[in-house]
């Protein structure tokens, strides 16, 4: 037994129609209130039917999928969408522009100011801990990354 069409299904539908290429014939399953699979021979009419209603819910949940906002509408929420606005497309652009200046940038430093400023910065380690895992002082750590700050300002090309 084939199963006809093959399409996805509301949950909703417990339905499943079929078609017996040995029998030549249309047939209908589904799951009865006692919880045991039943299957019973319809004709091409009400196959058709059938098949009718299931494109109409594939049609709906496409609709409802593409096309229907599916968040929370609280007074808080409107409030953040009205005024936090997505980053168009133009922005995105340009942040990773530079990001990846900046990353270039970044790796013209000296080895030293480089490690240290990447721990600082990207891992977000504080200075002590900084200065704890390299062995020196919480001063010299911040010169470092001051310095390499300092040397990213006037490389800042675009």
């Amino acid at each position: 037994m084939e199963k006809i069409p093959k399409r996805r299904k509301s949950k909703d539908n417990p339905y499943i129609i079929n078609f017996n290429k040995d029998l030549n014939k249309y047939t209908i399953s589904f799951v009865d209130a006692r919880g045991i699979k039943q299957s019973v021979v319809i004709d091409n009419q009400l196959y058709s039917a059938f098949n009718e209603f299931e494109l109409q819910d594939v049609s709906f949940m496409n609709e409802y999928d593409r096309h229907i906002e599916h968040l929370e509408q609280t007074e808080q929420s409107l409030y953040c969408r009205t005024f936090n606005k997505g980053t168009s497309l133009e922005n995105k652009v340009i942040q990773k522009m530079e990001y990846e200046n900046l990353i270039k940038n970044i790796n013209t430093l000296p080895d030293i100011q480089k490690r240290r400023l990447t721990k600082y910065f990207f891992y977000e380690k504080t200075l002590k801990e900084i200065a704890l895992e390299e062995n020196c002082s919480i001063r010299s750590i911040k010169y470092s990354i001051d310095l390499a700050r300092e040397k990213l300002k006037n490389l800042k090309k675009f």
